[in-house]
């Protein structure tokens, strides 16, 4: 059997509950996130700068500190508006 990437698992099973539904769209973008990196210059994904964040850093320097991103060749011209959006993301999410 060969499966093409739909980019979705869940569509692999279509008639699953809510709640496994859930969890595959949890695991889903967990490996986007392992994916896709934030900090081009030096590889850093965007997980690790969301586990900075949860950890804490609540400011784009804190977060270039706990990460690393920033400190390539275009001095964080390419990551810093990406950090300033995931932590915008996190505080929508605190205050709801």
């Amino acid at each position: 059997m060969i499966l093409k990437f739909t980019g979705c698992l869940v569509s692999l099973l279509p008639k699953t509950t809510k709640k496994v539904r859930h969890y595959m769209s949890d695991v889903n973008s967990e490996i986007l996130d392992k994916m896709t990196k934030v900090c081009i210059c030096k590889g850093i994904p965007r997980s690790t700068m969301k586990r900075a964040i949860e950890n804490g850093a609540d400011t784009v320097e804190k977060v270039r500190k706990a990460t690393g991103a920033g400190s390539g060749p275009c001095g964080g011209r390419r990551c810093t508006p990406k950090i300033e959006e995931l932590l915008a993301s996190y505080r929508e999410k605190e205050n709801e």
